[in-house]
């Protein structure tokens, strides 16, 4: 696309639509990684430093229970 634009004095208005083609492609995709930088950069954030949601203490196990089945 750059040799096609810096090689020809005049550019007919096929070369122009290709060109033109290229750069929307290109704004696009810039567009679509930018946001998607976004979007992690805001998961990260609100994630947070510690990665557990809540946690969950367990009971204290009595070990006499485990001796004896239930009847």
């Amino acid at each position: 696309m750059l040799k096609l634009y810096l090689t020809n004095d005049t550019l007919n208005a096929d070369q122009l639509k290709i060109i033109y083609q290229c750069l929307g492609a290109l704004f696009s995709i810039w567009f679509l990684v930018g946001a998607a930088a976004i979007g992690c950069i805001v998961v990260i954030i609100m994630k947070g430093p510690a990665y557990v949601a809540d946690p969950y203490e367990l009971p204290v196990e009595n070990k006499k229970l485990e001796d004896f089945p239930n009847l």
